[in-house]
């Protein structure tokens, strides 16, 4: 039996708060470009002298429309999810030009800042788009941007509508209209950068384990289903180098959609956390169910992600505990899962 590993971090009275709001991972937009400004149309007045005519044309040209773009972000605090982006976002238009060949400002463009992880899909509308929330799911949809980085480029989202021309010696009694801007639906999505996820059934101390190894602000409570919405944490060493965590709800059944699962797929390794007291679960059921779900799992890559099985909470009712994580061991010795024998860790948080 492997010895029995403590996180070696002194536990403080201090309770650990999460956030009640919705954690909003996946979003339907829709970005609309501003309209150019309208071209002017003018003259300048004549000398003394009395000239025929209105005058020369001097009408200036519209401002350029504002335009959408996204570009990424660090994920704290209003950036963690899209729960700040709006559903619809436009960019301002430009001002009409002015006489005295005075250009019109451009309107200005909309930043949307996506958390690193985001990936930008881009909707291709069919028939008619009012009621584009309810419809535009069943379009077809490219993906046109991957921000797996914070050094990630701007990119485009709508552009706004080019500034009509002024009246000129060429065509001096006309003027052009602004330009229309461009109007795209976009599918946004999250999906979390990290080195390792845990995963696991709900109440089995995923989220004592991450807050004991990263300090992170992950709920932490005696009853199922405290952890809501996928948090991440790091674990910092004095080199500089650091490990990325993210802690997911509790699974209860994988071939339901759970969209938590879509933030493991950027993992380099999944822990599974099995209580080896689990009062409905054994070790061995526990890692049974493991088995099924990594074949039900293939939706999101999953099932060729390397795993390592630990088993927590081994600080209460130790020998007994110990008792199940050694058949559990022993079991696993002649378990394999794609022809790779899984590791089994024992783990005090």
């Amino acid at each position: 039996m492997d010895k029995l590993v403590s996180s070696g971090i002194k536990k403080t009275a201090t309770n650990i708060t999460a956030t009640s709001r919705p954690f909003v991972d996946i979003k339907q937009i829709k970005c609309i470009g501003g309209r150019g400004g309208n071209g002017a149309l003018a003259f300048s007045k004549h000398g003394s002298h009395h000239l025929m005519g209105p005058g020369l044309p001097v009408g200036g040209r519209g401002g350029k429309g504002g335009s959408v773009f996204a570009e990424p972000v660090k994920r704290t605090g209003e950036t963690v999810d899209f729960r700040s982006i709006p559903s619809v976002v436009v960019a301002k238009n430009g001002l009409n030009g002015k006489g005295s060949k005075i250009n019109g400002n451009s309107g200005t463009d909309v930043i949307l800042k996506m958390p690193v992880g985001t990936l930008i899909y881009k909707y291709e509308p069919v028939g008619i788009v009012e009621n584009w929330r309810d419809v535009c799911k069943e379009w077809n949809k490219e993906l046109i941007a991957d921000i797996d980085s914070l050094n990630h480029e701007r990119i485009l989202l709508a552009s706004g509508g080019l500034g009509g021309l002024g009246n000129n010696l060429k065509n001096p009694y006309e003027s052009e209209d602004g330009k229309e801007p461009e109007e795209n639906y976009y599918e946004i999505r999250l999906k979390l950068i990290a080195d390792i996820g845990l995963l696991g059934l709900p109440n089995v101390g995923k989220s004592t384990l991450f807050s004991s190894v990263t300090r992170g602000s992950s709920k932490i409570g005696d009853y199922p289903f405290t952890t809501l919405a996928p948090y991440v944490g790091y674990i910092r060493y004095n080199d500089g180098r650091s490990i990325s965590v993210v802690d997911l709800p509790g699974i209860v059944d994988a071939s339901i959609n759970n969209t938590f699962l879509q933030h493991l797929e950027r993992v380099k390794l999944i822990l599974y956390l099995i209580d080896p007291c689990n009062p409905t679960y054994g070790c061995i059921d526990n890692f049974n169910l493991l088995r099924l779900y990594r074949n039900q799992l293939t939706e999101h890559n999953l099932n060729e992600k390397p795993f390592v099985v630990v088993t927590t909470k081994m600080d209460i009712a130790s020998k007994m505990s110990s008792v199940k994580a050694d058949q559990l061991q022993q079991y696993v010795k002649i378990s394999y899962i794609q022809q790779i024998t899984m590791p089994v860790r024992i783990v005090s948080s």
